[in-house]
């Protein structure tokens, strides 16, 4: 080979010397034509197969997404996480319940909700929501992971007063 360039377009390797230059070529405009808006234009779609099977490329604009019943399994499986960590925080071998924990058992208790909770609206003065909204969307469990992130850790303070007893005897809180 006298100085030519050699391109390669497919990843089957030429000869030796060309196994860091494997070049693949991609399609800048992936258009998943099951997915395309009304307009005409092609809704935005990610380069990666595993990404387009997994996400819509569209807004459902009708899911349900912030309902009474993402709110009450976030803020139960919220406080159980957070009162084992703050509990077993202080041992030799803590106990930390993640938020890859909540996402997981959510989902679950999530579809058990759907399924058993009755169909029922309930009012407060002039609010009202539903028990059951309908079945559990992905919506929902996204609220749900995100209120469990927020949620994941102890808070500092509780470690500060744990200090303060520990080295100093007695906690002495002043309100001025």
């Amino acid at each position: 080979m006298d100085n030519q360039k050699t391109e390669v377009s497919n990843p089957t390797v030429q000869d030796e010397d060309s196994l860091d230059k494997i070049h693949v070529s991609m399609n800048e405009n992936v258009v998943d034509p099951e997915n395309e808006s009304i307009e005409g234009k092609p809704a935005l779609q990610s380069h990666f197969l595993e990404v387009r099977s997994a996400v819509e490329a569209v807004d459902d604009v009708n899911m349900a997404s912030e309902t009474f019943r993402a709110y009450a399994i976030s803020i139960f499986l919220c406080s159980i996480a957070s009162v084992i960590t703050n509990i077993t925080s202080q041992r030799e071998e803590p106990l930390f319940v993640e938020a890859s924990v909540i996402q997981l058992v959510s989902f679950p208790v999530g579809k058990l909700w759907a399924r058993w909770m009755p169909y029922k609206t309930v009012r407060l003065g002039k609010w009202s929501f539903k028990l059951n909204p309908g079945p559990f969307t992905v919506k929902e469990h996204a609220l749900i992971v995100v209120m469990a992130n927020v949620c994941y850790g102890s808070p500092y303070g509780a470690d500060l007063i744990v200090v303060q007893i520990v080295k100093y005897g007695e906690a002495r809180w002043r309100l001025i």
